[in-house]
């Protein structure tokens, strides 16, 4: 059906122009055609880069390495990306680590030791479009340091009243060579000078001293404790016979005489050990010049 539209009459120079009537199905065909046109070019328009680079972030070792893969769309001319560290937006490798590149491909290697700056951005950006990137957020941590154990030798032993001890301690894993501490305990509790001194000692070594007299509780311990980590340590048994060793009959009036094994211990100007000797004594009174006075079983010293 045609539509007639109101008919114009125009008149220029002596000329009349009528429009002439326009049909719906014209106005229509007319519109979809240019609609259909307008579709046609939009779904031709080339597709915009895009870049993704995986792993997104990831934690990496001092001196271990991480692979990156970047994947470019629509790179027409497939120019690939170029690579980059940073920190804090400047460029930072090689203190931050180094990258081997390979095309769309890169590795990086973490340096020898966590920088001042621990967080490290890696970007991959398109060669054909600089404003389009991708970047990943790499994590340089320390390598877990080997657990610290202890051990001690002897893990026992029976000492007679007022004798001595040498005790060892090893520690694996002190990277810093911090030894060890020593102390004496029964049922859990300090116990030392009643059940023993360790008057000789270094971070490695101990000397265990026995009483005089036999100590009234029982489960006397040695125990060395890291002094890198207070929560590893190594302990031994230690038994005292409830009578000392003695000797035959000496002179005074064929009184027994009593014998001590005495052994004495030489330190440095640090008070490290350095070395130590034994011998018997019949003396009543032991000095253990180091620390203290010692009272044998027959009386006081003067």
């Amino acid at each position: 059906m045609d539509i007639e539209l109101p008919v114009r009459v125009h008149m220029e120079h002596g000329v009349v122009f009528r429009v002439r009537p326009i049909s719906l199905f014209t106005i229509l065909w007319i519109a979809i055609g240019l609609s259909g046109c307008a579709i046609t070019s939009k779904a031709n328009l080339p597709g915009s880069v895009a870049v993704t680079l995986t792993p997104a972030s990831s934690s990496v070792q001092v001196s271990q390495s991480q692979q990156f893969d970047a994947v470019v769309q629509n790179d027409a001319q497939n120019k690939g990306v170029t690579w980059g560290l940073t920190q804090s937006g400047t460029s930072c490798s090689p203190g931050c680590g180094v990258l081997i590149e390979s095309g769309s491909q890169a590795a990086y290697s973490a340096p020898a030791a966590v920088p001042q700056l621990s967080m490290v951005t890696l970007t991959a950006t398109s060669v054909s479009d600089r404003t389009k990137s991708a970047s990943a957020l790499i994590t340089v941590v320390a390598t877990p340091s080997a657990a610290i154990s202890v051990s001690i030798t002897p893990t026992s032993a029976s000492v007679a009243l007022s004798q001595n001890q040498l005790f060892s301690a090893v520690v694996q894993n002190d990277v810093q060579n911090k030894g060890v501490v020593w102390a004496l305990t029964q049922s859990g509790a300090a116990c030392s000078p009643q059940c023993g001194t360790i008057p000789g000692y270094t971070t490695q070594t101990a000397v265990y001293v026995a009483p005089v007299s036999a100590p009234n509780a029982t489960g006397l311990v040695i125990t060395a404790t890291s002094l890198a980590d207070s929560s590893q340590s190594a302990s031994a048994v230690i038994d005292i016979p409830s009578s000392a060793p003695t000797g035959g009959a000496g002179a005074g009036g064929g009184l027994a005489a009593r014998f001590y094994a005495i052994r004495e211990w030489r330190f440095d100007s640090r008070g490290q050990l350095r070395s130590a000797d034994s011998h018997d004594t019949p003396h009543r009174c032991l000095r253990f010049t180091r620390h203290e006075r010692r009272r044998n079983a027959g009386g006081a010293c003067g």
